[in-house]
């Protein structure tokens, strides 16, 4: 018989089964989403391999063109032909018709691709594991009430398998629904794919979509948000940070030393911090003038809880964890010139008289961490710097079109320095699309943000003479 007592708690655990079970099939029948698209665009285009249309239509067009040229010199062949009612030119003319009609629907099921296939499917296989584990909880704890056991402990488990997991799965599926409408209808201004572009060049490839805001809580790692209004390019290299907590998660558990750095903090913090370093150290100065410009609050300077991160921490790593040249390199006074204007906007938010925070054991986490980082991976340094700026010039300029793939870590770093030196950001933010789609050999029509018409010029505001 069944104990009345515990009806509440019986109907939430059925009405949390059946959301989980919705989000689930949902899901399931997003898997798919891809499958048909795929197949067909296998069928059009010749180097995915496979049974393709174009391969054999090519050779049919050979074979046609062959039979008009020798119909023009050989007369018997002519009058054979003649008398069968073979017309070898209009066949030339059908089979050219045809393949034009396969070339735009190539284009058609390639727009219809916005998102990377398997960028889908890794994301979507990693959420339906949650779904099934999730599904798999409620089942344990209603095993529990069937089992005896006490309805308190059972409403405990309840509110952690909710907490836990539910929270952030059912905030994903939201955002995935949405993400993808907005990318779909390309009103994410293609910077989705650019940062996914962006994050492949840093060897962590993930899904990208935008979202409302970039901290909300995802239950898995294949997911990057990128929250509104941070939909430019100018925030494109902020993704880096997510790079750097994939990183974290690989090479932090095993440092023997990890432990005692900034030993009065969370791992959590620790790994926040890690990233920081690890995207300056990789992005170079597009990641600094991203995080110090645009992003940190300078406000932020208050003692943090242990568990938490200030944005003046933040700011102290990122700055420190370039290797710097004497002045007056360029690349130095670049990135000492950022943060001096860092510098001055904490000072315009801090009270006459502040005490200032120690800033020693931040220091010694950020060099101990490029120490880390020196034998793995490559900095983007001077050099690489230097030689963006030499060669993006005339191209984001619109002098020159780019005689080979640019590289988007060039690209990003070579527009900021531009920015930076008064450049109109609406003029460049449309000459970088263009550059990545022309530099990066995509085929087809460009998207409409790509298309688009730059917005009036705007003055920086420290490049102005009022």
């Amino acid at each position: 018989m069944t104990d009345p007592s515990i009806s509440v708690l019986r109907m939430r655990l059925s009405e949390l089964a059946d959301d989980v079970a919705k989000v689930q099939g949902v899901l399931e029948q997003l898997a798919l989403r891809g499958s048909h698209l795929d197949k067909l665009k296998r069928l059009v285009t010749p180097r995915l391999g496979g049974k393709t249309i174009t391969v054999p239509l090519r050779g049919a067009d050979a074979q046609a063109r062959s039979l008009a040229n020798a119909v023009e010199t050989e007369a018997k062949l002519a009058e054979i032909l003649e008398s069968e009612q073979i017309d070898v030119a209009r066949l030339v003319e059908q089979i050219g018709e045809a393949q034009k009609r396969l070339q735009e629907m190539n284009k058609i099921i390639t727009d219809m691709t916005v998102v990377n296939l398997n960028q889908w499917r890794n994301a979507l296989s990693e959420n339906l594991e949650i779904c099934k584990n999730v599904l798999e909880g409620i089942e344990g704890l209603c095993q529990d009430i069937a089992d005896g056991a006490a309805p308190a402990q059972v409403w405990t488990g309840l509110r952690e398998l909710h907490d836990r997991n539910c929270r952030a799965l059912f905030a994903d599926y939201v955002d995935l629904l949405s993400g993808m409408v907005l990318r779909d209808t390309h009103l994410d201004d293609e910077i989705c794919e650019i940062t996914y572009d962006f994050l492949t060049e840093l060897g962590s490839p993930r899904l990208v979509l935008p979202s409302r805001r970039s901290e909300l809580p995802t239950m898995f790692k294949d997911l990057v948000k990128i929250g509104f209004p941070e939909w430019t390019i100018w925030d494109v290299p902020m993704a880096a940070h997510h790079a750097g907590q994939w990183r974290a998660d690989q090479m932090l558990p095993d440092h023997p030393d990890w432990s005692a750095l900034l030993p009065d903090r969370t791992d959590d913090v620790r790994r926040c911090l890690f990233a920081d370093v690890y995207a300056t150290w990789r992005t170079g100065p597009a990641y600094v003038c991203a995080m110090l410009l645009l992003h940190l609050d300078p406000a932020s300077a208050s003692v943090p809880d242990r568990g938490a991160v200030a944005d003046h921490e933040r700011a102290r790593v990122i700055s420190g964890a370039l290797t710097f040249a004497e002045l007056p390199d360029e690349f130095t006074a670049f990135v000492k010139r950022i943060g001096a204007d860092w510098s001055d906007a904490v000072e315009q938010n801090t009270a006459p008289g502040a005490a200032r925070s120690d800033t020693t054991a931040l220091d010694e986490f950020a060099g101990r961490v490029r120490g880390m980082l020196e034998n793995r991976y490559e900095p983007y340094g001077a050099g690489k710097w230097q030689q963006a700026n030499q060669s993006l010039k005339s191209v984001l300029a619109g002098d020159d079109e780019p005689q080979q793939r640019v590289e988007l870590l060039d690209l990003l770093n070579a527009v900021w320095a531009l920015r930076r030196a008064g450049a109109s950001p609406s003029d460049l933010e449309g000459r970088v699309k263009s550059v990545w789609w022309n530099g990066g050999g995509r085929e087809g029509t460009p998207p409409p943000s790509i298309q688009r018409t730059p917005s009036a010029r705007r003055q920086e505001p420290w490049t102005s003479t009022a």
